[in-house]
């Protein structure tokens, strides 16, 4: 993968390697668009091979290292542009190792996902306080306390609003709830988007960059990525906890089957894109107005492609909508 043995980096010269770390780092500063951050990263190690790949992100996290030392005494930054380094080295190896990304990167980033919640799981465990209980004095509270402090800043106090804000702060329980079912969700979101769609603009800017089409996968993989039929069963599962944890003995039953619950929803709203994208595609929808849809879509209604994959289990709308569908039928 050296780049003496991959012809393809003569595309890139010294210049765009050195931008190609300094637009990673630069948004690896924003935990937001750290998502878009790996894609740079892994374009530099596909192109110009592991070493110099590696060097690259040793500077980076020297180069945070030391802004964080010497400026902001903060390193958080270091943090992310380690996971971000993670996230690029994981997508770049798929990509060169010819094998299917769509499964292997659920795999890795169910595995990466499962690793962080069992240390997280571990850590709270050492504490001195049930999981709960712990949240709610040592997170919830702490965070209410500090929001009741500003809350006449942000909302006037004859706003008729108010009162369902204070009403909300008052109830810790079911905020703690909310943290609980919804922290596990957003990490899974995260880690998941961010392998999905640094690799699809990977695959797709190699495909591009270099010309040619002989590549045993593609993006297109990726569009047909499948959630297993046999996953319908967990999302049972998690429905009975959800509505009879708590009769069937289990007292936390309804927030382990909900944050299970929004986990595989994250799976099967890719499951779901990758069909409505096919869909459009056969349907000549291309260009702005088909990233207008996608964009509406997930930005306002994204439930519904996690309900549009988890249908396709039983209806198949590949092979019924898209009769005779190819991936080279696709905009390309």
């Amino acid at each position: 993968m050296e780049a003496t043995q991959n012809p393809t980096a003569q595309l890139f010269t010294w210049k765009r390697f050195i931008i190609l770390g300094a637009v990673a780092m630069i948004l690896s500063l924003s935990l937001f668009m750290s998502i878009l951050a790996p894609l740079p990263l892994a374009l530099a190690v596909l192109f110009y091979g592991r070493t110099k790949g590696s060097a690259l992100v040793l500077a980076g996290l020297f180069g945070f290292w030391l802004l964080g030392y010497s400026v902001a005494q903060d390193y958080s930054a270091v943090v992310i542009f380690g996971y971000v380094s993670l996230m690029a080295f994981i997508i770049a190896e798929v990509a060169t190792r010819k094998i299917r990304p769509s499964y292997s990167l659920v795999k890795i980033g169910a595995s990466i996902f499962l690793l962080a919640m069992i240390s997280l799981g571990v850590w709270l465990s050492m504490q001195d306080q049930p999981a709960l209980e712990f949240v709610e004095t040592q997170i919830v509270i702490p965070n209410v306390k500090e929001i009741n402090s500003q809350l006449d800043k942000v909302v006037a106090p004859a706003s008729p609003g108010r009162q369902d804000v204070v009403a909300l702060l008052s109830n810790t329980k079911f905020l703690t709830r909310e943290v609980f079912t919804n922290f596990p969700f957003m990490v899974f979101a995260f880690v998941m988007l961010t392998l999905w769609l640094n690799s699809y603009l990977l695959l797709k800017g190699r495909r591009l960059l270099t010309g040619t089409q002989e590549v045993r996968f593609s993006e297109f993989d990726l569009l047909s990525f499948r959630m297993p039929d046999q996953f319908v069963f967990l999302v049972i599962a998690s429905l009975v906890l959800i509505l009879y944890g708590e009769n069937l003995g289990w007292v936390n039953g309804e927030i382990y089957g909900m944050m299970t619950l929004k986990c595989l929803a994250v799976l099967y709203f890719l499951h779901g894109l990758g069909v409505m994208i096919q869909v459009l595609s056969f349907w000549k929808i291309r260009g702005f107005l088909r990233i207008v849809i996608v964009a509406l879509v997930i930005g306002i209604a994204n439930w519904i492609l996690s309900a549009i994959g988890l249908l396709d289990t039983w209806f198949d709308f590949r092979r019924k909508v898209v009769l005779g569908f190819k991936d080279k039928d696709l905009d390309k």
